[in-house]
């Protein structure tokens, strides 16, 4: 089975999550936990960074290590490719 992109797996949970909340406004949880999977692959998504500006786009937290894969603090995926 293929992977699905990141932005489609996103659109798709944002779709399903709308739908139940419609039909089912008292299961929360149901909603807060997809809410929280959509944050997740959000970070997955990298952002552009590079070393003349050390700091997370996301969180503004300082970038310790030059070319670190993801923001310690927050969890946000880098891209350094210029």
């Amino acid at each position: 089975m293929e992977s699905l992109p990141i932005n489609l797996a996103i659109k798709r949970i944002e779709m399903h999550r709308d739908i139940h909340h419609l039909h089912e406004p008292q299961a929360i949880y149901i909603s807060q936990s997809l809410d929280m999977a959509i944050e997740a692959l959000k970070k997955q998504n990298p952002v552009k960074v590079t070393w003349d500006n050390n700091f997370c786009p996301i969180c503004k937290c300082t970038i310790e290590f030059n070319h670190q894969n993801y923001c310690h603090k927050c969890g946000q995926k880098f891209d350094w490719n210029k």
